[in-house]
């Protein structure tokens, strides 16, 4: 399922040359990597298991890829950008709900080809390492999809996932904060 290659997307183009980071309204976005190519109808949502979280918590992320083209995504490879404060918990990460074991990067993960019309879930669990005030995580598909006879080279960046890093307020497991209710007056 997974074979990792050396800074390279599907179709053989090189890597960054194009913007990767997300978008700042947190909606999914494909780009280009090759001047020639189109955009393509392409969703891919990334989910937290909640929405704040205390430092040494696991998040599970969920990653949703949907292929509404009418052409198969050929050598899909996955990058996920956790950033510095998270941890990806070994052998966490399930691909349709099957276990890939000895996964220990999450970078240059390949894919099996994903069909027109077919769902792809990944899960993955992370720890908070640090203090931060807010995570904000996302991935990157590479792949090549085939258009009008060539074969084009794009990349999809997910909707940005944020999770707020609360270490004194005591929120727990995406609920929110709540103050103590003052003692009654006898």
């Amino acid at each position: 399922m997974f074979y990792n290659q050396q800074n390279r997307c599907g179709c053989g183009c090189r890597r960054n040359t194009t913007s990767t980071r997300p978008v700042v309204n947190c909606e999914a976005m494909t780009y280009a990597v090759q001047p020639e190519c189109a955009t393509t109808p392409l969703d891919v949502k990334l989910v937290a298991s909640t929405n704040c979280a205390m430092p040494c918590e696991f998040i599970t992320y969920t990653l949703t890829i949907t292929n509404n083209c009418t052409s198969a995504l050929t050598n899909p490879i996955l990058n996920f950008e956790l950033g510095d404060s998270l941890c990806y918990r070994r052998d966490s990460l399930t691909v349709d709900g099957t276990v890939k074991e000895n996964v220990i990067c999450l970078k240059n993960l390949q894919l099996d080809t994903i069909e027109p019309g077919a769902t792809v879930t990944i899960t993955l669990d992370a720890r908070i390492m640090t203090n931060e005030r807010y995570i904000l995580s996302h991935a990157e598909l590479d792949y090549s999809i085939a258009c009008c006879c060539s074969t084009k080279c794009l990349r999809t960046i997910s909707n940005g996932s944020l999770v707020q890093v609360c270490q004194c307020c005591g929120c727990q497991s995406g609920t929110t904060p709540t103050t103590p209710e003052a003692p009654a007056n006898n």
